[in-house]
């Protein structure tokens, strides 16, 4: 049986959390000989090679996550001075 990639995720992390097989497969309703293949399959080099984050895109992410930071400091500074200016109109 074929299973999304997002299911295999969450199998990988429910493995993660209880490190146990046969009580992982039970409360996902699978076979613990599927769950050992799937596992087996997403711990694979390729596997995290291929989910692995480029530099290049590291560094656009923290680009951004600092534009973000500037930009909400500013919508925060706009939205006190509204209210300010708000308060302070006849």
């Amino acid at each position: 049986m074929l299973r999304s990639g997002a299911f295999l995720h969450c199998v990988l992390v429910h493995f993660w959390i209880a490190l146990d097989i046969n009580d992982t497969a039970e409360r996902l309703g699978v076979h613990p000989d599927s769950l050992r293949g799937w596992i087996k399959r997403l711990e694979s080099p390729e596997a995290i090679e291929k989910h692995k984050v480029s530099d290049a895109s590291q560094a656009e992410i923290k680009k951004l996550q600092k534009e973000l930071k500037r930009v909400t400091e500013e919508r925060d500074i706009l939205k006190k001075a509204a209210v300010y200016f708000a308060s302070h109109t006849n």
